[in-house]
C-alpha cells in the first residue's frame, strides 16, 4: 500500500538525519484513521509537528475519497494551529492564495479531490505556526455502506519553509464502518496511532 512505502521512506530519511543533524529541517508527520456508522459522521487526522529550525511559510495541500462513500462537509471541518483550533473556512481566510484557490475536481477514475491551492504563510500577520499543524477534515458516511467495510482518505501535500521543501508524499488514512458510532479525537493522533517521521533535507 503507497502508505506503508511512505512509512518505508521516511524512517530511513530519519535514520540518515540523526548521523548529520545539522544538514536537516525535521518534520514530523502524525496521522490517526476515523470510525463510525454507517450513515454517521467520522473525522480523520492528519498532522505535522516541527523541529525548532524549521520556520513554516507554505503549504500545498489536496486529499481525495471515494465520493460515492463519503462526502465532505467543509463547515464542521476544523484546522489546529499551534493547539489553537479553527474552521477550516476560517482558516484558509488567514492565508493568502499564490497560484490557487479552494474549488472542488474529479478524477477519471470518479473520486472527489479537494484542493486548497497553494497557500503562503509568509503575509500573514500574526499567523506563527512554530510547533503544529493538524488537518480534522469532517465526512459523512454513506447510509448503505456495510458493516466492517474500509473507505480511504488520501492525504498529498507539500510544505515548505524558508530553504526547504518536503516531496509531497500521500497520506492513506482509513475510514471504518462500525457497528455504532465512535468518538474521534484529534488528542488521539498525538497518543501515537500510526505515528510516522518525515525529514526533509535542507538546500544548500
Amino acid at each position: 500500500m503507497r502508505f506503508d512505502h511512505a512509512v518505508a521512506s521516511i524512517v530511513l530519511a530519519a535514520a540518515a538525519a540523526l548521523s548529520t543533524p545539522a544538514a536537516f529541517a525535521a518534520v514530523q508527520a502524525q496521522g490517526s484513521g476515523a470510525a463510525a456508522a454507517a450513515g454517521a459522521t467520522a473525522q480523520p487526522v492528519l498532522g505535522f509537528e516541527f523541529s525548532a529550525d524549521y520556520d513554516l511559510i507554505s503549504l500545498d495541500l489536496r486529499f481525495e475519497y471515494d465520493a460515492t462513500e463519503l462526502s465532505f462537509d467543509e463547515a464542521a471541518s476544523k484546522v489546529t494551529l499551534d493547539g489553537q483550533t479553527r474552521s477550516l473556512t476560517e482558516f484558509l481566510s488567514f492565508l493568502s492564495a499564490s497560484g490557487g484557490s479552494v474549488f472542488k475536481n474529479y478524477s477519471v477514475d470518479g473520486n472527489t479531490g479537494l484542493n486548497f491551492g497553494a497557500y503562503s504563510f509568509a503575509s500573514v500577520d500574526g499567523l506563527l505556526i512554530s510547533d503544529e499543524l493538524l488537518f480534522q477534515p469532517v465526512f459523512h458516511l454513506a447510509a448503505d455502506l456495510p458493516l466492517n467495510s474500509q473507505s480511504q482518505v488520501r492525504f498529498v501535500g507539500e510544505l515548505a519553509d524558508e530553504s526547504a521543501t518536503t516531496s509531497g508524499d500521500a497520506y492513506d488514512l482509513t475510514v471504518d464502518v462500525t457497528a455504532v458510532p465512535e468518538p474521534q479525537s484529534w488528542a488521539l493522533m498525538l497518543a501515537g496511532l500510526a505515528l510516522s517521521g518525515a525529514v526533509v533535507r535542507r538546500r544548500g
